[in-house]
């Protein structure tokens, strides 16, 4: 089967779309790449096409503007755009299930980077019958019930950062649609949620090694060095200041940027080092202003 590398980013992902990209192709090869530009204007995609063009490793990615899909404005403004991003995700995947049927999808986030070899799931992948495949996440019932409703939980319950499908369902936007007005109060990532939802009793866990969160890190044995895909999952991000106390170590996410900094853009690179340094010293960022961590109460 063909297998396809999925990545879909809007115009703000641009330098983290090149991170995740050239990490997983250090280490792996695809069928096709294709990356979906949401929303671009016409100014952003002569951008990113000059920006792809000058990386080698880039050369085969094909890039597809895609326009935005619209849900209720109320919601969409109450999750500050997300879930109009989520409508434009499903819509193409609802595009993908009307394309060739032997394909295989990788489906990947932009807060991911690869440090291996992806091979062992692709042969899990094939001698599955399930049609997705990705890694469970520990303990989630209790965490959304902090955060939310459990009602729209589906076991088991896998992440959406890193996934396999061997199989998109056609239809899939319509469901979508008709889930979200259902349960758009009781829905915490919206996405997830969903695919959940929409692959109930056809899913495959994997092991946490390749899509590691920090929250299931304290669930698991692993060493650092054994993880093929680290995903900074969440609020936290290494190319953002933000108030989350807890992530998975930024020097492996500075590695690949600081590896391929030729690539990236100067102020990139220094946000990601500076976050890191800040790191080290046991502080971070609130509101513009460096704290130590120590004297900050974890809510």
């Amino acid at each position: 089967m063909k297998n396809t590398l999925i990545i879909t980013i809007n115009y703000r992902y641009l330098e983290q779309s090149i991170v995740t990209l050239l990490s997983v192709l250090e280490f792996n090869k695809f069928d096709y790449i294709k990356v979906y530009c949401i929303g671009f204007s016409e100014e952003e995609k002569h951008d990113i096409i000059n920006r792809y063009a000058c990386i080698p490793m880039l050369k085969d990615v094909e890039l597809i503007p895609f326009d935005s899909i619209h849900l209720d404005k109320k919601i969409n403004d109450w999750t500050y755009g997300y879930a109009d991003l989520v409508a434009t995700r499903i819509k193409i995947f609802d595009e993908l299930s009307k394309c060739d049927t032997d394909t295989v999808y990788t489906l990947l986030d932009v807060d991911i980077v690869v440090k291996g070899s992806l091979k062992d799931v692709y042969n899990i992948c094939a001698k599955t019958k399930c049609d997705l495949i990705g890694v469970e996440e520990v303990d989630v019932f209790k965490r959304w019930h902090d955060c939310g409703s459990t009602k729209v939980l589906t076991i088991p319950y896998l992440n959406a950062g890193f996934l396999v499908v061997k199989k998109i369902n056609k239809g899939i936007f319509k469901r979508f649609q008709d889930w979200f007005v259902k349960y758009h109060n009781d829905t915490t990532c919206i996405e997830q949620d969903f695919l959940n939802y929409e692959y109930n009793y056809n899913k495959q866990p994997i092991i946490p090694i390749y899509n590691f969160l920090h929250w299931n890190a304290k669930f698991y044995c692993y060493n650092y060095s054994d993880v093929i895909v680290f995903h900074y999952a969440g609020t936290e991000k290494p190319f953002n200041f933000t108030n989350v106390l807890e992530h998975l170590p930024l020097c492996f996410y500075v590695e690949f940027v600081n590896k391929y900094k030729e690539y990236l853009s100067e102020h990139f690179v220094k946000k990601v080092n500076l976050n890191w340094q800040l790191e080290q010293q046991n502080k971070c960022v609130i509101n513009n202003v460096i704290h130590d961590k120590s004297q900050i109460k974890v809510m």
